[in-house]
């Protein structure tokens, strides 16, 4: 249904644990704000499990 369960944010690379944090958060509530997520258009690619990659400049 394209409904975002859960989100995990492995690794973040900045020293201050308190932006870190606060870094971690602002990436989980843009991951849930996304949800729904668009169906596949082809259940053949399809995986329940998606990887996104953010970076800062």
């Amino acid at each position: 249904d394209g409904n975002v369960q859960s989100v995990n944010v492995q690794t973040c690379n900045i020293d201050n644990n308190a932006k870190a944090k606060s870094f971690k958060n602002a990436i989980e509530r843009a991951v849930y704000k996304a949800s729904p997520l668009p169906p596949a258009p082809d259940k053949s690619v399809f995986d329940r499990e998606i990887l996104f990659h953010f970076r800062v400049n």
